[in-house]
């Protein structure tokens, strides 16, 4: 027997059962207006936003108020047939009527579908309706009578959730109902006509979101009725809040404090979910507070992440910080953003990261990752989620459908069963069929229909909406794949109807993201299109694109190789070897005629806008190499002045990022180009959104340039571009009419040109914030326009709320020297509380900038002193300035996101102001910086902080002069590193050696969060603290140790030397596949450093196998073969296996890519014993094939070496046992195959070559084969 204490009196998430109508509070005015409307009119229709409580108000409403006798019918009894539409309305109305009947189902649905007065008619010939006037009737005795009348019921329909007839594509599509839908309601609509006329007792009640009212049109008659007789479910009062609150807790024999109640009434927010939210919210609370046993108060609400710890009386908040120790650190993440609107989101994200330990525990038999664990929940509830005409909405799937669209032979039904499980658990009743008692529902069976408890999940999920969003990209470009598809087919599969290049392009990447399968297509077929198979369609699918792919390969390749910095006439020469032309002598494949016809056709797609501006921009300067004085005029040949303005800048760019030190004459006739053509656009004043966005992209370029490149006229330049940039900004907030999506981040970007490189004047600031600030003028109408509440500017792993505005105006009044109004920006950007504590790419530290670069640097203070009042445990002035000078000294590693948009999880655009300040600024930083931290109380506090902050900058300043091709002031430096070094030493030995967490970049948006010593911290041999900065810089520091003999007294044992070897592998990384590395300035490190580094690891009695290896390929590459050897001679070969292991991640990738590179060299020079055994110590095949292809190639392009094949033939049999489908991209090796075979050649190997390409995955065919 279950103790009555244990029921929670709160439904979570979902409905209120008639069982639970006990606990529904707050309506019993509503559920008598609806008892009225349906006692009238027979019909009703319940609408109500989503989250409003529609189904809870008729099954422990208005049912339990037929049942009880408030409700005037011809019965006191009643049956209930109650029913979803979901995929099969006819069906489920058929079972749901069977039900009450006792009838076969079967026979049910045929009566069904004859339609009209069948529903009636199944009523009146049953045993709940008595027909007084029928002659049997008057035959009866009266005790026949009596158990007639005692058997006889009124007949209640419930369609549920009656949006289902609009959400399934199984029920509506193409703007129409199927025939099965349409019986349906026409049944119910019928039947309550005839109800009403005949005065017969059966009802009929619909509940539907209101937002689908519009579709109703679809079904004939039901507008009409729905205006007959509807009932709109209204928002509740302050009042019933308290009630839902309040007396469920009474009547459940709980305590609840008025505090939390008062509390949970001033957190509910407007808008919708206010009741699912708030019922999520009192189930969690009722968990937490030992179901129930306690009184519920606010110290559960916090343990819930329902409000902010430091909140709470002073004696729960002891209480709270001994429990919150005891928790898992992913979960203490969680309470980083408290709130009750947060609670729905901290509960489902707890699931999903306990998901596999409770999977793990319940199976230990069938082991799973973490990883596949976390996909199988994204994916499933993905598949139980839906956009429909922008509204998420759920969407019911079986077990096995969900399944087959994981796609994944490891994983069969019941493991994603199992998985899934913790969702259905009680508290948590995310996902139903709900896990109860019922040992029969603890196992999910393949043909269960799973669905969302309530949509109010999905709005405040953000990981749910996240994928639901991406899953609703995919199905969108899968409708416009479709169409092209069709026409194709249609065609009779004609070349004429294949894909040009562009759309090509996209449909590849969609393919290769989505990854579509059969089961993932058939959850997508219409009605119409189920019977072609999906199987079929798939098979379409990749022939499709597979054959577009073949009939553009020679113009694409082409043009993605010119990315490459080759000589012209070689990368003609692989294109023409990409088209099926194989020569084995070098003359022809220099035949001039070729190259005249391929450039003719080039020519030609310039002017397509079929082909990507990027692609177009290479094979310009490309084609300046092959023919100077090209590149301008064919830019002056375009008709178009928006797509040669676009393209040109596009040039701009690659010229750069071929070498970003780039001063060719060229460069000086590009840019006057590029400005004319601004400056005739703006003269035009037309195109203003367009203007705006190409002189942001152009500015983004030219800053680039000038950081590497100083020019005389940049200055000039920048205020000319900047008040253009300017006036812009003001016709649009002139013009509120003229708002678009988007503009408003351009604007801000625009605006920030103009405060960082421009010249902006006292009165054009004061305009500026006369137009758009609303502290300044009454009426903000450009300021909602632009910068509305709840539209969102990307800021790095943050969107911004407002578009960034208020960011802005506290640019603007920083440049002002009005750090009073600063302050009012910000108490509006705590509503988005990362924006001082988050990983954003811009907040407070730009605007402390600011402050220095227009010399209002005694109005700092007052901002430090907001920072420390609102956020003291995150942002003390010493940890604010150690952030600004991590964000100054040198072009950010972040610039980039500047040109590409984003970085993996971080969006938007970096404001450079910091990164960019003049030194006089950047010292002036420094200065208040050491200035703070002298104050420090704590004197290991104080001289660690000097010491790593003088060490940060001399690394800064000799990274930026060696940037800027400027005189390194080595001496001054040194000064610098000496009072490091001081400070360094006036630490005790117990602060020293206190492990403490930092956090380091890792790959381009990554972070790592090492565990170190602050010992380690300074004398890693570069400056390592920060996201923000980079964990390589130049040799400076680990030369000035060897120069004051500081090397050895620090790196004593193994431990001290890993982070040596740690740095010398992050001076030469390359980072895979990764667009961030082009805008990168690597600092070499001299022979003499790598030497240096090889004694001191000698010395100390560990291998130095990484720095000989290091110059031994530099030797190579010089053509000393001799010094060469005499360095690999160095190399332990027995210990090379211990050297790998110290590395990880990429650094690791980055070893054995050296390992690949010497070996290459030694076989290419005839030490092929030797380059063999460096391959004997790869791990893993890929990475011996890998070698032996490199191998390969090396031997024959030499020469045509014939071991050039023995090296071949390795490489192929190992590729013919790898299983491609689980390599990362970077580790696919057949691109270079491929690149290798084809330079053999042979009609045998080019066959092979292009059966291996074909295989290529779509989205990277082009790219590998170029590379």
């Amino acid at each position: 027997m279950i103790d009555e204490q244990t029921i929670c009196p709160y439904a979570g998430l979902r409905s209120f059962t008639e069982e639970e109508s006990l606990y529904f509070k707050g309506r019993d005015y509503q559920i008598e207006q609806i008892s009225e409307l349906l006692e009238k009119n027979k019909f009703l229709m319940v609408t109500g936003a989503s989250g409003e409580g529609k189904s809870s108000l008729i099954y422990a409403g208005l049912i339990p108020n037929t049942r009880a006798g408030f409700f005037k019918a011809q019965y006191t009894n009643w049956v209930i047939a109650d029913f979803r539409p979901e995929r099969s309305p006819l069906a489920n109305m058929a079972s749901a009527m069977s039900t009450v009947l006792n009838a076969e189902k079967e026979t049910i649905a045929t009566e069904l579908k004859r339609g009209f007065s069948s529903l009636v008619d199944l009523y009146t010939n049953s045993e709940y309706w008595i027909d007084e006037k029928d002659s049997n009737w008057n035959s009866l005795t009266d005790t026949q009578k009596r158990e007639k009348k005692r058997k006889a019921a009124n007949l209640l329909v419930i369609i549920d959730q009656f949006e289902e007839f609009f959400t399934n594509p199984e029920n509506f599509s193409n703007e129409s109902p199927s025939q099965d839908s349409q019986v349906v309601v026409n049944l119910a609509l019928e039947t309550a006509r005839i109800a009403v006329k005949r005065n017969l007792p059966i009802y009929i009640v619909f509940t539907m979101r209101s937002d689908f009212i519009g579709q109703c049109v679809a079904f004939r008659g039901l507008p009409e009725y729905i205006g007959f007789s509807q009932f709109f479910v209204p928002r509740l009062k302050r009042k019933d809040f308290k009630q839902v609150i309040e007396e469920p807790a009474i009547l459940s024999g709980n305590r609840i404090s008025q505090r939390l109640i008062e509390r949970l009434v001033y957190d509910i927010a407007e808008g919708v979910d206010q009741l699912p939210v708030l019922q999520h919210a009192l189930s969690q609370i009722w968990l937490a507070a030992k179901h129930g046993t306690q009184e519920m108060d606010l110290i559960h609400y916090a343990m819930v992440g329902g409000m902010p710890a430091d909140e709470l009386p002073d004696e729960d908040q002891i209480t709270f910080e001994n429990w919150f120790k005891t928790l898992p650190d992913f979960k203490k993440k969680f309470f980083e953003e408290t709130g009750l609107h947060k609670i729905i989101e901290f509960h489902a994200n707890t699931l999903y990261e306990s998901a596999w330990e409770y999977y793990s525990k319940a199976n230990p038999s069938h082991p799973i990752t973490i990883k596949k664990c976390k996909r199988i929940i994204a994916l499933a509830f993905t598949c139980l989620t839906k956009i429909d005409n922008s509204r998420a909405v759920r969407n019911r799937m079986t077990l096995q459908e969900i399944t087959n669209i994981i796609n994944d032979p490891e994983v069969s039904v019941e493991m994603v069963g199992h998985v899934l499980t913790i969702f259905r658990e009680e508290g948590n009743s995310f996902i139903r069929p709900y896990k109860t008692q019922d040992p029969s529902t603890h196992t999910l069976s393949a043909d269960a229909v799973l669905d969302i408890t309530h949509e109010a999940l999905i709005r405040n999920w953000n990981k749910l909406n996240t994928w639901a969003q991406k899953e609703f990209e995919y199905y969108s470009t899968w409708l416009d794949f479709k169409k092209q598809l069709h026409r194709w087919i249609e065609s009779g599969k004609s070349r004429g109807y294949l894909l040009p290049i562009g759309p090509l392009t996209y449909f590849e990447k969609w393919f290769d993201e989505c990854k579509p399968n059969v089961g993932w297509i058939s959850r997508y077929l219409d009605r119409d299109e189920k019977k072609e198979s999906a199987d079929q369609v798939l098979a379409n699918i990749k022939e499709y694109l597979k054959r577009s792919s073949r009939k553009v390969i020679v113009t694409r390749t082409f043009m993605k190789y010119g990315t490459q910095r080759v000589a012209t006439v070689l990368a003609i020469s692989i294109m023409l070897v990409l088209s099926g032309f194989y020569w084995n002598d070098a003359q022809n494949k220099r035949d001039e005629k070729v190259i005249e016809r391929v450039i003719a056709s080039a020519q030609a797609l310039v002017k397509s806008e079929e082909v990507n501006s990027n692609e177009k921009a290479t094979y310009l300067i490309v084609q300046e190499r092959y023919q100077k004085g090209t590149l301008i005029s064919s830019l002056q040949n375009l008709n178009d002045p928006k797509s040669r303005l676009a393209l040109a800048i596009d040039v701009y760019l690659n010229l750069l990022l071929m070498d970003n030190h780039f001063n060719q004459p060229v460069k000086l006739e590009l840019i006057n180009l590029i400005e004319k053509e601004i400056s005739d656009l703006a003269a035009s004043k037309k195109n203003d959104a367009f203007l705006l966005r190409q002189i942001n992209r152009y500015l983004v370029r030219l800053v680039y340039d000038n950081y590497y490149n100083p020019q005389e006229t940049f200055k000039a330049r920048a205020a000319q571009l900047t008040e253009i940039l300017r006036g812009l900004a003001l016709n649009f907030y002139h013009d509120t009419n003229r708002f678009e999506s988007a503009i408003s981040t351009e604007i801000n970007l625009a605006l920030q040109f103009w405060l960082t490189i421009g010249s902006p004047t006292k009165s054009q600031l004061d305009e500026m914030l006369a137009v758009l600030s609303p502290f300044e003028s009454a009426d903000n109408s450009t300021f909602k326009t632009y910068y509305a509440k709840g539209s969102y500017e990307p800021d790095g792993v943050l969107n911004l709320d407002y578009n960034g505005g208020y960011h802005l105006l506290a640019s603007l009044y920083a440049v002002s020297g009005n750090a009073k109004m600063i302050l009012p920006c910000f108490d509006k950007l705590r509503e988005v509380t990362d924006y001082f504590t988050g990983r954003l790419l811009n907040n407070y530290n730009n605007i402390i900038g600011y402050l220095y670069q227009y010399n209002h640097r005694d109005q700092t203070r007052l901002v430090l002193d907001w920072l420390s009042t609102n956020y003291k445990n995150d942002t003390p002035p010493q940890d604010v300035y150690r952030n600004i000078m991590n964000r100054s000294g040198y072009l950010s590693r972040m610039y980039f996101i500047n040109i590409t948009g984003n970085a993996n999880t971080l969006k938007g655009y970096l404001m450079f102001n910091l990164c960019l300040a003049p030194r006089e600024q950047f010292h002036q930083m420094a200065e208040d910086y050491v200035e703070i931290l002298s104050k420090l109380p704590n004197p290991d506090d104080r001289n660690f902080s000097l010491a790593l902050h003088y060490k940060r900058l001399a690394m800064f300043d000799h990274k930026y002069a060696f940037d800027r091709n400027i005189e390194v002031d080595t001496a001054g430096l040194n000064k610098i590193l000496d009072k490091a070094w001081h400070h360094y030493n006036l630490v005790s030995d117990s602060y020293l050696t206190k492990i403490v967490t930092r956090n380091t970049p890792y790959w381009t948006d990554g972070i790592r969060h090492p565990k170190i010593s602050n010992r380690h911290i300074f004398i890693y041999p570069d400056y390592m603290d920060g996201w923000f900065s980079r964990t390589y810089h130049t040799s400076l520091f680990f030369n000035y140790m060897a120069k004051k003999d500081l090397l050895h007294p620090s790196f004593i044992n193994e431990e001290d030397l890993l982070y040596v070897h740690r740095w010398l592998a992050n001076a030469f990384l390359v980072y895979p596949n990764t667009e961030a590395i082009k805008y990168e300035n690597f600092f070499p490190l001299s022979n003499e450093t790598l030497t240096k580094v090889a004694e001191l690891l000698t010395s100390k009695g560990t291998d130095a196998n990484l720095p000989y290896l290091l110059l031994a390929e530099r030797s190579f590459e010089q053509g000393d073969s001799a010094s060469a050897l005499a360095y690999f001679s160095k190399v332990d070969m027995n210990t090379i296996n211990r050297t790998s292991d110290r590395f990880e991640y990429l650094e690791k990738s980055f070893f054995l890519n050296q390992l690949k590179n010497v070996s290459r060299s030694l076989a290419s020079i005839g030490k092929y014993k030797e380059a063999g055994e460096i391959i004997s110590h790869f791990e893993f095949p890929r990475e011996k094939a890998f070698s032996y292809i490199f191998n390969a190639e090396a031997l024959y392009t030499k020469e045509a070496n014939p071991l050039a094949f023995t090296y071949l033939d390795s490489a192929v049999a190992l590729f013919k046992k790898e299983d491609f489908t689980v390599l990362r991209p970077e580790l696919d090796y057949r691109f270079k195959l491929v690149k290798v075979l084809s330079e053999v050649g042979g009609t045998k190997v080019n066959k092979f070559a292009e059966d291996i390409e074909l295989d290529f995955p779509e989205g990277r065919k082009f790219e590998a084969i170029a590379s």
